[in-house]
């Protein structure tokens, strides 16, 4: 019965069950009315944009993590030296990350004549922002195929101001392009003309080589022919899933079986650990813990417990997708809690409920999808779901189902539509009531909550940062979690620009290619090894000169790099520490035996 009441909604609308007498003034004013109430709809997303952005104009995008990775990608395209990881010694050939992104920072660079970080990142931001409000766009119009109006917009709004959607706009990172190339794949699969399937097949095949995860794209449009029985469709779509795949895959191969990585410049250069310099799969299934080598192999039987582990969460995990980080909402429950109206749409005092409730919500409305004959959209968040599970970085998974936002969405507001429409045709009318103050109390605490974390974000957590260019004018903008050992390290990085020689080589936590882009330095990670001794060893075989040092959130490159200096001062000596603490420069002591 919610299934029928959901086929209602959705193909024809509330406003639609009704007969009306037909006219051709009533026309015209019909659709007058509702093209003038597009046009608003249309201005006030605009509005909603502009207001997201227009703190963010200044500065060049943001290239910390492994938007530095990329960047370095990008210029070694574009300086025709290949796939490389300019930063590394040796300069290796790059294998985890696939190369359209690099290519469009590389595109930039070709175009503006110049790979310096500052100004190529002034017109990465211009790009994102485009990026970001085709995004907005196309899932407003995703989201219109298959909601009422009158859950198009406040579904719309829930994807547009979703804090962790804005946040990926700022960074040079794949989420974004990979999420517009998705859901322009799904709107143009919904097109029967030959234009529109060629098209549909090149996002494919652009949305994997954005990231890998675009598999899942691929599997759900063979899906859709095999369910539809369409056999011979679904061979071509398998032979045009296969050209990206196949053609990433094998170069992965050829790279891996070549002497450049079988001999690499420094010992532990291709460890498991060392994860941009290795494939997903070495990093995820070679380690019980990614950053830990000391916590061994794991067995195919822990894999799977942590496949299972992980799937148990989901609902959870889904929740935060559609609203807000778990932390977000702890911080602002406290203060919601305690408002007129408002407490009382938190009757169980508890964040972990209200996020369950929402992601059973979104899997109900995955499978009322898969009740009314939908294939693509469904098997596409279930396929993307599996492949989450498999991943061990809980605190990564809101950021893995961002991309996924629009399509999260929608299936949480048809659940609402179809709890709502059965509640209208099935149910005595106080109930009917209570139906619509449910759909409203959901979507109205969505908004609040995410509207609430960008403000309160926006307002304490966008820092002012300030460091030399590389040539030594000075640069200051502002990031969102810039936070004070970002900062010192920063500051520590500009003095070594000026100290270092040219052939002296640095290590540095976990963003070694933003050391690179801000010193020009080889930068490297130090290795994640407990043993110091052969922690020492390793920094040795690169060889490293500079050990850079911070307050990191991570523990294990804490309890590596403190204690190695620290406890060996015959070999680094402290050169440089900023006033404010928060990190610290070592040099390499040279030994006379």
């Amino acid at each position: 019965m919610i299934t029928r009441a959901f086929r209602r909604l959705t193909l024809s609308g509330a406003d639609d069950c009704l007969p009306r007498p037909i006219s051709l003034d009533n026309t015209s004013h019909i659709l007058t009315r509702r093209l003038t109430r597009e046009v608003l709809l249309v201005l006030a997303l605009s509005a909603v944009i502009l207001a997201i952005w227009w703190p963010r104009f200044q500065g060049p995008l943001d290239l910390r993590w492994d938007g530095a990775t990329y960047y370095v990608l990008g210029t070694s395209l574009a300086e025709g030296k290949g796939y490389r990881l300019l930063n590394e010694p040796g300069e290796i050939q790059a294998i985890q990350y696939p190369p359209l992104l690099p290519a469009l920072i590389a595109a930039h660079q070709v175009m503006l004549g110049t790979s310096d970080p500052v100004v190529v990142g002034g017109w990465l931001r211009v790009s994102f922002f485009i990026m970001y409000a085709a995004f907005i766009f196309s899932s407003y119009a995703l989201l219109r195929r298959y909601l009422p109006d009158t859950y198009a917009f406040p579904a719309i709004l829930t994807v547009a101001l979703n804090f962790l959607v804005i946040f990926l706009s700022d960074l040079c990172f794949a989420e974004i392009p990979f999420a517009l190339v998705t859901v322009l794949f799904v709107l143009c699969n919904a097109r029967t003309d030959t234009g529109s399937r060629i098209l549909t097949a090149l996002l494919g095949g652009a949305a994997y080589l954005l990231r890998t995860a675009g598999i899942a794209l691929f599997v759900a449009w063979i899906a859709e022919s095999l369910f539809r029985k369409n056999f011979r469709t679904a061979a071509v779509r398998l032979l045009l899933a296969l050209v990206p795949v196949l053609g990433w895959q094998a170069y992965i191969s050829v790279v891996q079986a070549g002497a450049e990585y079988r001999n690499p410049a420094y010992a532990y250069q291709r460890a498991a650990y060392m994860f941009y310099n290795v494939t997903y799969g070495d990093n995820v299934f070679s380690l019980r813990e990614p950053f830990n080598p000391a916590a061994g192999i794991p067995t195919p039987a822990e894999i799977a417990a942590r496949w299972f582990r992980n799937l148990g969460q989901m609902p959870g995990s889904l929740g935060e997708a559609v609203s807000a980080k778990k932390l977000n909402w702890i911080h602002q429950v406290g203060h919601l809690k305690d408002a007129p109206f408002v407490g009382w749409l938190l009757p169980w005092r508890s964040v972990d409920a209200v996020l369950i409730v929402f992601g059973v919500l979104v899997l109900g409305g995955v499978v009322l999808q898969l009740r009314a004959g939908e294939v693509l959209i469904p098997v596409y968040i279930l396929t993307y779901l599996v492949a989450v599970c498999l991943t061990p970085w809980a605190d990564q998974r809101p950021r893995y189902w961002a991309p996924v936002m629009p399509f999260l969405t929608l299936a949480l507001f048809q659940s609402l539509a179809a709890l709502q429409g059965y509640a209208r045709e099935r149910l005595a009318p106080c109930w009917r009531r209570r139906g619509l103050v449910f759909s409203a109390a959901i979507v109205g605490l969505m908004v609040t909550i995410e509207l609430l974390t960008a403000v309160h974000i926006y307002a304490h957590q966008y820092a002012k940062v300030a460091y030399e260019d590389r040539y030594g004018t000075p640069v200051a903008y502002r990031l969102f979690f810039y936070e004070a050992s970002e900062r010192a390290l920063d500051e520590g990085l500009d003095w070594l620009k000026h100290t270092a020689k040219p052939d002296d080589i640095l290590a540095v936590s976990i963003m070694p290619q933003w050391g690179y882009l801000r010193t020009g330095l080889k930068t490297v990670m130090p290795p994640l090894e407990m043993d110091l001794e052969r922690a020492q060893a390793l920094l040795d075989s690169v060889p490293v000169k500079y050990l850079a040092v911070n307050d990191m959130k991570i523990p294990i490159f804490v309890q590596v790099g403190v204690p190695l200096v620290r406890e060996a001062p015959e070999r680094w000596r402290l050169v440089y520490a900023p006033r404010g603490g928060g990190a610290a420069i070592y040099e390499r002591v040279e030994r006379r035996d």
